[in-house]
């Protein structure tokens, strides 16, 4: 009988659990299911909020590859008027190998934004958004040794009498092998 972890196997050898789940990477490991409200950002009035969540430390990456994250969040944005007032919420994602430095993973992206176009409307725009942003990360080969950590920033502005909001709904994390 061959020992666990021990190739190549014969018939009659037991395979054990550990080396089955190696063995089967075409499903998905959900890591985090994250619905707090550590990024959820709101501005009224001129200026920015800026707020972020960040992971414990995502381990035992060996036999994955990518690394899937799945915001669904709700967003708001309120133009009061056409005079240069606006309002937008923009997310961005992070990583880094545990004891490293964090590098974007996906820059900042506008998830909404509002603002009055209209020459000389005086009329207030707003609009809702519900939506589901799904990102892939290739995990790097300090990562996958050391352990990965993820940061994502939400940020809120407003122009003017404006205003704008971003709460999260679900966040998932989500490891895929090759």
């Amino acid at each position: 009988m061959t020992a666990e972890g021990v190739f190549p196997k014969v018939a009659g050898d037991m395979i054990y659990t550990s080396e089955y789940n190696n063995f089967n990477l075409t499903r998905n490991k959900i890591v985090e299911l994250y619905t707090g409200d550590g990024f959820n950002t709101s501005q009224s009035g001129d200026g920015t909020n800026t707020d972020d969540y960040e992971t414990a430390t995502i381990s035992g990456l060996t036999y994955f590859k990518y690394l899937i994250i799945e915001i669904t969040q709700q967003s708001y944005a309120y133009s009061n008027n056409s005079g240069g007032d606006y309002g937008l919420t923009t997310l961005a994602i992070a990583t880094k190998e545990v004891g490293g430095a964090y590098a974007d993973s996906m820059s900042a992206k506008t998830i909404h934004s509002c603002k009055n176009e209209y020459s000389g409307s005086t009329a207030a725009r707003s609009s809702y958004n519900t939506s589901t942003i799904k990102w892939v990360h290739t995990l790097t080969a300090g990562e996958i040794s050391n352990g990965c950590v993820v940061k994502i920033t939400s940020t809120s502005v407003a122009a003017g009498s404006s205003s704008s909001s971003l709460t999260n709904v679900q966040t998932v994390f989500e490891l895929k092998g090759e």
